[in-house]
């Protein structure tokens, strides 16, 4: 066996680096399928308020000792109510009211961080996760979350494409949209709040949207998008895990680095693959 080999056995001889590496999978995978639609419909910002809102939620049940799942999930889908419902005529643009609730929930994090007495480490938690202490039970509760998610987004895809390329299309049309926009929104803020617990702010962030970005680069069919941006989320925990551990670094940061490094190297191909077709084409014309 290799000396890498070695090391890749090693690891996987240690409960929590398994636990870790199947939590962090499925998370990716959730987060990098949704993601697609923030994507699409340029809520970028919806999806890092809303991440922002659940560690809000999360610090706040650390203070009170409560279930941090409960008051993630809890300030997490009231966003997703305000969000996905927010009438067309107003006086406040959609930019100002996502940048003055973003500021709300990362104020209200802040400080019920800073009343808990460990508030330093639990701080570190909240915005970097700590993906290596995941427990069997968040193991299960991601992958129930991930099968019907994948059912939801499999049998009302047309539904849920139609509202995120023309929203007002498909309002004229007498689709029920303001529904199915709420149903499309509730999925991503259950994605998210099952996510940040273990993930963290960053990391959550990250497979929001950059994976969905290296599959844009790729494919050439939506279902071919969605198929990508989920291996290039779940393929980026493993090699994220990997240099973590022999480098010594923060695994959440480490895997944040490797799904960029995906983007970068396949925007590198594809410009090397432009710059050769290119140079093709003037030998053919000389």
């Amino acid at each position: 066996m290799t000396l890498k080999g070695t090391q890749v056995a090693e690891m996987l001889q240690h409960s929590f680096f398994l636990y870790a590496l199947i939590a962090g999978g499925l998370a990716a995978g959730m987060c990098s399928m949704v993601g697609v639609y923030v994507l699409l419909k340029r809520i970028v910002f919806v999806g890092i308020t809303l991440a922002q809102l659940s560690s809000a939620g999360v610090a706040l049940a650390l203070l009170l000792d409560l279930p941090p799942l409960l008051l993630a999930l809890s300030a997490t889908l009231i966003g997703v109510v305000f969000f996905s419902q927010v009438p067309a005529n107003r006086s406040i643009p959609l930019e100002g009211i996502i940048g003055a609730s973003y500021a709300l929930s990362a104020v209200l994090g802040i400080m019920f961080i800073a009343k808990n007495p460990f508030g330093e480490a639990r701080s570190l938690n909240v915005l970097f996760g700590n993906i290596l202490s995941v427990q069997a039970g968040e193991i299960v509760a991601l992958a129930l979350l991930l099968a019907v998610l994948l059912v939801l987004h499999v049998v009302f895809y047309k539904e849920f494409l139609f509202v995120s390329f023309d929203y007002e299309t498909a309002l004229a049309h007498g689709l029920a949209a303001r529904w199915w926009n709420l149903l499309l929104y509730l999925t991503l803020g259950l994605a998210i709040a099952f996510a940040i617990r273990s993930m963290g702010v960053l990391l959550v962030f990250t497979f929001l949207l950059v994976p969905a970005m290296t599959a844009r680069l790729m494919a050439g069919s939506m279902t071919a998008m969605f198929i990508l941006s989920t291996v290039f989320g779940v393929l980026s925990v493993p090699i994220g895990l990997y240099l973590a551990f022999r480098i010594d670094l923060p695994t959440g940061t480490t895997v944040a680095t490797a799904s960029l490094g995906l983007l970068v190297l396949v925007l590198a191909t594809r410009g090397v693959y432009r710059l050769t077709r290119r140079q093709q084409r003037a030998f053919r014309l000389l």
